[in-house]
């Protein structure tokens, strides 16, 4: 992947190193080796579908930066490490943003 410049992945690269913003990560994709990365936790509901039926649930939201990892795949392991725990998620849903600078990983936590 090309590096991307400008404003806003200045700012990207700024936003992923604060240890206040960010969280220290591991990600895993099947069969591949683990990547560690910074996420940024956002908080928010995601609409589930039940045929006609639309029921907001509360969503584990993470952004990734697309420099750490180009194309996150659905299906691969997150490790996010919070206040000294670590919490293991699942990636169900990968979406850009539309400078494809920052991934945003819908993801279900582990037991």
């Amino acid at each position: 992947m090309a590096a991307i410049t400008g404003p806003f992945a200045a700012m990207d690269r700024v936003l992923f190193a604060s240890p206040v913003l960010s969280l220290a990560a591991t990600y895993t994709a099947p069969a591949a080796a683990p990547v560690a990365v910074r996420v940024i936790r956002c908080r928010g509901d995601a609409l589930a579908r039940l045929g006609e039926v639309g029921i907001n649930r509360p969503a584990d939201l993470f952004d990734l930066r697309a420099a750490d990892v180009p194309v996150p795949i659905r299906g691969a392991a997150l490790a996010v490490t919070e206040g000294g725990v670590t919490a293991q998620y699942q990636v169900r849903a990968v979406t850009p943003d539309t400078s494809r600078l920052v991934w945003r990983l819908d993801c279900a936590r582990q037991a």
